[in-house]
């Protein structure tokens, strides 16, 4: 799983442009195809003074090119924090993947270290021994090794609760439930929609996309904007809004 996110985020990061081209190019070509209208409609916004819209002097192609770059370097941007974490638990569970198992190796002993020093619960002398005894099963069983390496970790679980060997296997067996129930899922999307119910209240209720958007993205980054020297930003903000007048 870890190889195919990494491969797709390689393929958004070598091919946005190819990829946004050829989308514009067929919603022109189906727009065409239906007679729909890509001309820009005049949209008249109140803005503050000093304050210029985002898409100011862009055509509509321009402005579609604009977002959807937007998008796909969003994408590429959660694909890599979410395949980061992925891989970091895959890491830190290398030591009960059915190839290192079955593979006798000095890294195992690094990647058992690793795991078990961060779950107290584990016993990386238990564990050790274990994972010996989990080949003369395999060979009991009748199993080819070879073939077994292409297990994954429930094909392992799974063999071990079939033939019973759960009170032989107690810490490779607590390891791998541990990993298959582990959560590696995120509520980034979920925190969105809350900073949105925050943010847009009724006294915002006339509020644009763009500056709701912005806000959200203030929100959610309050970690980040807590470390921006503001007086910078004061400074330029008054310098937008000084009104100078002759008595």
């Amino acid at each position: 799983m870890v190889t195919k996110l990494e491969a797709l985020r390689l393929f958004l990061n070598e091919d946005r442009n190819r990829l946004v081209e050829h989308a514009i190019e067929q919603a022109l070509l189906k727009s065409d195809q239906y007679g729909i209208s890509v001309n820009r409609r005049l949209r008249f916004k109140k803005r503050m003074a000093g304050e210029q819209l985002r898409d100011a002097g862009l055509s509509l192609q321009e402005e579609n090119n604009r977002a959807m770059l937007e998008c796909v370097d969003r994408f590429h941007s959660e694909l890599q924090i979410r395949s980061t974490a992925i891989k970091e638990i895959a890491d830190m569970f290398e030591a009960v993947q059915a190839k290192s198992l079955l593979s006798a190796s000095e890294e195992l002993l690094v990647s058992v270290s690793k795991l078990t020093t961060f779950y107290d619960e584990l016993s990386e002398v238990e564990l050790l021994k274990e994972i010996p005894r989990l080949r003369r099963h395999l060979k009991a069983a009748d199993i080819d090794l070879d073939n077994a390496k292409e297990w994954s970790v429930f094909d392992v679980l799974k063999f071990i609760a079939e033939w019973d060997f759960l009170e032989s296997l107690p810490t490779l067996s607590l390891s791998l439930r541990l990993f298959l129930t582990i959560s590696v899922s995120v509520a980034s999307c979920e925190r969105s929609f809350s900073k949105l119910k925050q943010i847009k209240n009724y006294l915002r209720s006339t509020m644009g996309q763009s500056r709701l958007s912005d806000l959200d993205l203030l929100s959610i980054e309050s970690d980040m904007v807590k470390d921006i020297d503001f007086d910078g930003v004061i400074d330029r903000f008054a310098a937008l809004k000084t009104r100078k007048g002759k008595f």
